[in-house]
């Protein structure tokens, strides 16, 4: 009975260890503000025009830092993000991707993303969603906030926000 009890918690500890592969973007546990667990970002970059910054996400999402990241088919039939500036939108390109949880657990998890300009249009606000695909996701561990920001964080440019979900899902701990 000890043995296994003890097996139990080794099986917690992998499950914990594997579960976001970076414990500082993993604080921002989201318990089911979107029916399932998720994640809403706004996140700000002055100074880089809508243009500069899709190509960066394109380029981070493309496999991201941890290899788990795939670009998906837009409506538009475009690989990872669509140009919706001909069309007078708010926005000027939408995008997505699939983010592959690490192991034990291989869950996918959909980030869906919009770029704006800013108000004074000198920069550039990124939206980004983020929504676990397994029904049934409750507490997330921080999964879906770290979806986004694992991939902005690593990319070259300066923004400012991304702190926490602004609709109040994954807020900060």
């Amino acid at each position: 009975m000890k043995f296994l009890s003890v097996l139990g918690l080794a099986v917690l500890a992998a499950v914990a260890v594997h579960a976001c592969d970076d414990p500082a973007l993993c604080n921002n546990l989201d318990c089911g503000s979107c029916g399932n667990a998720c994640c809403k970002l706004m996140i700000t970059v002055p100074g880089e025009d809508t243009q500069a910054v899709m190509t960066k996400l394109y380029d981070g999402f493309n496999g991201g830092p941890d290899g788990h990241y795939a670009l998906q088919m837009t409506a538009e039939g475009t690989l990872g993000f669509a140009d919706l500036s001909p069309y007078n939108k708010s926005i000027d390109f939408i995008g997505q991707a699939v983010h592959t949880t690490l192991a034990p657990n291989y869950y996918n998890d959909t980030i869906n993303l919009s770029i704006a300009k800013t108000t004074d249009g000198k920069g550039s606000v990124i939206e980004a969603f983020s929504i676990s695909q397994i029904a049934g996701a409750y507490c997330d561990d921080g999964q879906n906030y770290f979806n986004v920001m694992n991939v902005i964080t690593s990319l070259d440019f300066d923004y400012y926000g991304g702190d926490a979900g602004f609709d109040g899902s994954c807020p900060q701990p």
